[in-house]
């Protein structure tokens, strides 16, 4: 029985291994455009490169779990991580389709947070902003790509 349980160290060493190879695996945030990042504010809910590339800022609010048409309105900047969270600084929040990770049976979602369209989410923990590094900004109607 103690072989089936849940292994966190082991499953965060695993997501970071994810993360390392990049590509579309790689962990990426999203913030409105001309956000300027603070080095005295955590990161917050992260996810990765693929959810985001070919889609608009609108797609990209229903996909992560914003209420349309506002955090990402007027475009969002895309931003890579270039020096990787260590273990004890991220948690996994399960998905999108879940509000914070939790169910909303459990606890009622906030009106500016619905269930996204189901997306892994990660929050950061003692990571801060100024760790980001700019990928792109994408204006409102277009598509986010890396070219």
């Amino acid at each position: 029985m103690a072989d089936q349980m849940f292994d966190d160290a082991r499953m965060k060493e695993t997501i970071i291994e994810m993360w390392r190879k990049g590509g579309g695996d790689a962990p990426a945030k999203i913030m409105p455009a001309g956000t300027v990042p603070r080095g005295d504010r955590d990161s917050g809910y992260i996810t990765q490169l693929k959810f985001l590339l070919g889609r608009t800022p609108a797609e990209m609010e229903a996909i992560v779990g914003f209420r349309a048409g506002t955090k990402l309105a007027g475009g969002v900047d895309v931003y890579s991580l270039p020096i990787l969270p260590r273990a004890e600084q991220f948690m996994f929040r399960g998905y999108s389709y879940l509000s914070g990770g939790i169910s909303s049976s459990e606890k009622p979602f906030h009106p500016d947070y619905p269930p996204g369209l189901g997306c892994p989410q990660w929050e950061l923990i003692n990571y801060p902003q100024s760790n980001l590094s700019l990928l792109k900004s994408v204006p409102a109607g277009q598509k986010f790509s890396m070219r």
